[in-house]
């Protein structure tokens, strides 16, 4: 490693442990002035079950597949070896980035685990990382699709049903334009001069960028899609957990809102959101008229919940990722 690589690899590090020290003093915060208590988060953790926590283990473990199969297409679509990585080693290893993802940035968490796997199967990490991060950008453009259609819905009191189906026909024409808009965004960014440790990702986004303008409109429609899924059962997901933990919360307004908080969540910054998430979803509880302390009550646990859940689905996506290595 360079001294140059050394350097940024250092920034990094201190970036993560900054950004996990923020977000753990927002839950801090959170609890300090909510008047929230431990033992009214104890009391929303009860409502849970085992049974529950396995159904959310298989909905967890069905999310991280179709974010393995939409990086096996951007590498079939960007990489210029014909090689690729199985669909089982590459959902243990989008599993074991998002686990690390809930210590530091899931940005930086999921390419790092992929290139350990992608580098036993011929792929070097400029493809990995280049992948993962054109993947990652796919799956934020759905969201803010999402979010837009949630900000509206919210302000103009306007059905999130209608908004959705208008959001799911305009993301399309965002796709498809993607190819369009890549070489003026290429071109705006080579000229852009940052400092020493954002130039490897400002490399890293300049070369996806240049693999958007030569994919297939194909792939990009059938990424989309999957992107598009994915966030349907993440919606389910998190709508679940909160009416399991508080059922009393309207579900239909919740529903319109769980794109803002995955918004939050999406943050380079702050580890899974965290903190910010929190006080997103308590906001929004607090607007239906749930008790402020008990609101983040229920965000936190919801938390607790969701890696409680990915935590039990963990092994056996590991265990896929052994099963097809050793066929290999």
């Amino acid at each position: 490693m360079s001294r140059k690589e050394s350097r940024n690899a250092r920034l990094v590090q201190k970036w993560n442990y900054l950004g996990f020290a923020a977000g753990a003093g927002l839950l801090a915060f959170l609890m300090f002035f909510s008047d929230a208590s431990w033992q009214g988060f104890l009391d929303a953790l009860a409502r849970t079950s085992f049974p529950f926590l396995m159904l959310l283990a298989l909905f967890q473990g069905l999310i991280i597949t179709l974010a393995a199969m939409k990086w096996r297409i951007v590498i079939a679509q960007t990489s210029s070896a014909e090689k690729n990585v199985p669909l089982g080693p590459a959902i243990s290893a989008t599993a074991t980035g998002v686990l690390i993802g809930q210590v530091i940035s899931i940005q930086v968490g999921v390419p790092v685990a992929r290139i350990w796997v992608a580098k036993k199967f011929g792929l070097n990490a400029k493809a990995a990382t280049g992948s993962s991060l054109y993947e990652q950008a796919l799956d934020l453009l759905t969201l803010v699709f999402a979010a837009l259609a949630s900000i509206l819905a919210t302000f103009l009191n306007a059905s999130i049903l209608l908004l959705s189906l208008l959001a799911c026909l305009l993301m399309p024409v965002a796709v498809l334009t993607l190819p369009i808009i890549s070489a003026p965004c290429t071109a705006l960014l080579n000229r852009f001069d940052p400092p020493p440790y954002l130039d490897g990702v400002r490399r890293i986004v300049v070369e996806s960028l240049s693999a958007i303008a030569r994919q297939d409109t194909g792939a990009l429609m059938w990424l989309a899609a999957l992107s598009l899924v994915r966030y349907i059962l993440i919606t389910i997901v998190n709508v679940w957990i909160v009416v399991s933990l508080l059922p009393e919360v309207d579900w239909l307004t919740l529903t319109s809102s769980i794109p803002l908080i995955l918004l939050a969540m999406s943050l380079p910054f702050l580890p899974a959101g965290l903190g910010l998430t929190e006080i997103t979803l308590g906001g929004i509880l607090v607007l239906q008229g749930v008790d402020p302390a008990r609101a983040v009550e229920v965000a936190l646990a919801a938390r607790v919940v969701l890696i409680s859940g990915f935590i039990l689905s963990y092994p056996f996506l590991i265990l896929m990722g052994q099963d097809f290595s050793s066929r290999k």
